[in-house]
């Protein structure tokens, strides 16, 4: 508890500030909310925006790359045939460039995936993906800012403050009553009139 604006039997009307709790912590978890909504909102806008002309022509750049190494890579395997064929490699040597002929190829197969990929542009599904991400953060955000602002309660009623169980500094929790209000303008009187 920061400040309490009312003491026992204190006299309120609606919208008056009863009490204020610290409000460090919700503003801590509104300004990572605000973050992370950021952080969303600028992924959804890169993958709505596409990849860029240089991402693509890096993507091209590696294709040629790793073409150009498979070609070398069949050239060696091919020079090395006839040399193993009359036993004048070991069986080992071909093998390690048969292995990189394979690998050459993968690199071409994941070179080719790339720049397909970037060619297409962002799949409908990855922006879907990316608005439900904004959404989620855009809740958690307005779940924080109202966090942050229950942490200045305030009166619902005109009425009285009849009972205030809490103080200066104390801690509180979601389950802690911090006082009763009463709502005078609803108060029904019972009176026994003795028969004579």
């Amino acid at each position: 508890v920061e400040e309490l604006a009312v003491t026992e039997g204190s006299q309120v009307q609606t919208g008056n500030i009863l009490v204020k709790l610290d409000p460090r912590l919700a503003e801590i978890e509104l300004a990572r909310t605000k973050a992370v909504l950021q952080k969303a909102e600028a992924h959804l806008a890169r993958l709505k925006r596409g990849y860029l002309p240089q991402e693509v022509t890096m993507a091209e750049q590696q294709l040629l790359k790793a073409q150009q190494e498979l070609r070398l890579a069949e050239k060696k395997c091919q020079a090395l045939r006839p040399l193993l064929e009359r036993q004048e490699i070991p069986p080992l040597q071909m093998e390690e460039a048969e292995a990189s002929r394979q690998q050459a190829e993968a690199a071409v197969g994941e070179a080719r995936a790339r720049l397909d990929l970037c060619q297409a542009g962002t799949p409908p599904e990855e922006i879907a993906e990316a608005e439900a991400e904004v959404a989620v953060a855009q809740a958690q955000t307005a779940l924080a800012t109202l966090d942050r602002d229950l942490c200045t309660v305030t009166s619902p009623c005109n009425g009285v403050v009849t009972a205030l169980p809490i103080h200066r500094g104390m801690f509180v929790d979601k389950t802690t009553r911090l006082l009763t209000l009463i709502d005078l303008s609803k108060v029904f009187v019972e009176v026994r009139i003795p028969g004579g």
